[in-house]
Order: structure tokens, then sequence, then C-alpha cells
């Protein structure tokens, strides 16, 4: 059944002077396995359910009526611009993980179901950006890249950016191969403790955010600047959606920002 609830937006203090908001899993019509405001448009849910999903979050979070451009998620650690007059690809998604404008209207998502989404601003430019960052694209940067894209691009400093990196999969259930942990390591710049717990079987719990908030920093924005919120998407089930916890079949939650 329908939850009758609104949807929940979960905000970033550092971002308050622009429209923006991490979804939770209820307050939409979907049915289960994606219960309830699945906003991710293949994961085989009903098309109708994703649209009336996502007018619900773009309502609750201001932008009722906004179109959203959005990256395609490959997992790749590529960032793709807009700028006011540029041709906008069909169906309105770039390629990459990525998306970075200038534009007044658009609103920018991102998709996540455990992977961090990564929501970036600068207020001096007024420039934003929305970033989905698995561990093959932490391990490509991408967060430190969309920092330097918009300095290349837009002009932006990176100690004028503020930052905030949604719920995602913390630690405590984050467990990969020593393979992963190289990767995201080789581009990292944390303490070897700080990225990743070894465990006697040779995988390890690594900290996907605290990567990510370390490649922002070691970009240039300042650590106060940088806002990681702390729900564990597979810690909490009941309120987000984990591909992890729940094997795959689950919907996907939103990471929406725009220029007001």
């Amino acid at each position: 059944m329908p939850d009758p609830a609104p949807p929940a937006l979960i905000r970033s203090g550092l971002l308050l002077g622009v429209a923006h908001g991490f979804s939770e899993r209820a307050g939409g019509v979907s049915p289960t396995p994606f219960a309830s405001l699945n906003l991710g448009p293949r994961t085989g849910d009903d098309a109708g359910h994703v649209r009336e999903n996502r007018r619900r979050v773009l309502a609750t979070a201001g932008l009722a009526g906004s179109p959203v451009l959005a990256p395609r998620q490959t997992h790749s650690a590529d960032v793709a611009t807009y700028r006011p007059g540029d041709a906008i690809p069909r169906g309105q998604v770039f390629d990459g993980d990525g998306l970075i404008t200038d534009a007044r209207g658009p609103a920018l998502m991102v998709l996540a179901a455990d992977c961090v989404p990564v929501l970036l601003w600068d207020p001096a430019r007024q420039v934003i950006a929305a970033v989905h960052a698995g561990w093959r694209g932490t391990a490509g940067g991408i967060a430190a890249r969309a920092v330097r894209v918009m300095g290349e691009v837009f002009g932006c400093r990176a100690e004028d950016i503020r930052a905030a990196l949604g719920p995602a999969i913390h630690r405590c259930c984050y467990e990969v191969g020593p393979e992963v942990v190289a990767a995201v390591a080789a581009v990292t710049p944390l303490a070897p403790h700080a990225l990743a717990d070894g465990k006697r079987d040779g995988k390890a719990m690594m900290d996907l955010p605290a990567a990510n908030a370390a490649q922002l920093a070691g970009a240039g924005v300042p650590a106060a600047q940088i806002d990681t919120l702390p729900h564990c998407t597979a810690c909490q089930v009941d309120r987000f959606f984990s591909h992890r916890r729940e094997r795959g079949r689950t919907g996907r939650a939103g990471a929406v920002i725009a220029l007001r």
C-alpha cells in the first residue's frame, strides 16, 4: 500500500543556502521490494511509480516542476558539465557519474543504494554538483575530480566549496577485498587504519564515506566545509535502500540539488 506520509528529505546544514536533500525510502507509492520511495528507473519498478516518487521528492525539496538532469551512473570517475545554452542529451541523462552546472532551474540528481551521494555547492560562484561515488568512482578520485572541473570550467575555488556526503554504507557493514582497499588507498590521503580495518580472512571493512571526504579535503575543500552524514544504509534498511543488505533487489534513493 502507498505510504500516506510525505517523503522525508535529510538536509545538510552546510547547504541550507541552496535547495537540496537526500531522500529516505518512505513516502512513495512503490510496492515491495521497492517500497516505497524508489527513484531508480532501472530497478524493475513500474515507471509510473518512479515518476510519481520523483514528483513527490521535488515537491518536498521546493522544486516542484523542475526538470531533472542526471549522470548515467556507470561506476566511472567521469564528470559532465552543463551550462545554459548547452545541448541536453536525450532523456536529460549525461555520460559519467557526476554532473556540474551553474544553470538556475534544473535540479541535479544522483541515485544510490549504498554508494556515496555527494552534493557540492560554491556559494561564491553559484555552481552546484551532484556526484555518485561507488568504490570504482572513489578509486578514480571522482569527488576530487568534480572539484577540479568546477575550478577549470566554472572558475570555482576549492576553498569556497561546501560538500555534503549523504547516507551510504559505512565501515561497519562494507566488507571488501584487499584489491578494493589498495585501489582506493592509492588515490586517498588517509592512513591505512583510517581507511579500513583488516580481517583475518584477508578482507577488510572499508570506510567509503571517509575516503571521499579525504579526497575532497586533498583537493582543497576545507574540512570544516565537508559534512559527512552519519547514516549507514545497510544498518538502517527500515529508512534507506541497501543494495548489499537487500541482495540487489531494492530501490534507489536520490540526492538532489538546485540553484534557487
